[in-house]
């Protein structure tokens, strides 16, 4: 609670409360419409196995900012931005995507999308999954 309170204190400092939303957990169609109203998701993680709330977030046509610890790593081809999880990175893609114009933010959501279809539906990992186990199962 320590650092949610620093982070509203900048937000007021710097006169972005129009602009800022400390919404805490959303769920469900709540989440679904947050994730399609955004300009681009923001998920600086320092640790995962998978970055889902990416997934979900392309699902949505919403391209996304996160760091390779995502496990991630053909995000970029798929319309979003990688970066280390450092304040001068994580900087550097901020001002990249607030320079996109329309067209461009709903082609780097396209993008997204297609990359999850392609590359993380059921449809497209159950196939290795199921030659993983039915090769277990034959040994």
């Amino acid at each position: 609670q320590v650092y949610v309170d620093y982070l509203k204190m900048m937000v007021c400092e710097n006169n972005m409360q129009d602009r800022v939303i400390f919404s805490g957990p959303v769920f469900n169609e709540e989440k679904l419409h947050l994730l399609r109203q955004a300009w681009i998701l923001v998920a600086p993680s320092y640790s995962e196995v998978i970055g889902m709330v990416n997934l979900e977030s392309a699902l949505c046509n919403t391209p996304s900012i996160t760091t390779f610890e995502t496990g991630l790593l053909n995000w970029e081809s798929g319309g979003g931005i990688l970066v280390h999880p450092e304040t001068e990175e994580l900087k550097n893609a901020l001002i990249k995507i607030s320079q996109w114009s329309y067209s461009e933010r709903l082609e780097q959501g396209k993008k997204s999308f297609e990359l999850v279809m392609n590359s993380y539906s059921w449809g497209a990992v159950f196939p290795h999954w199921d030659a993983l186990y039915s090769g277990a199962i034959e040994v």
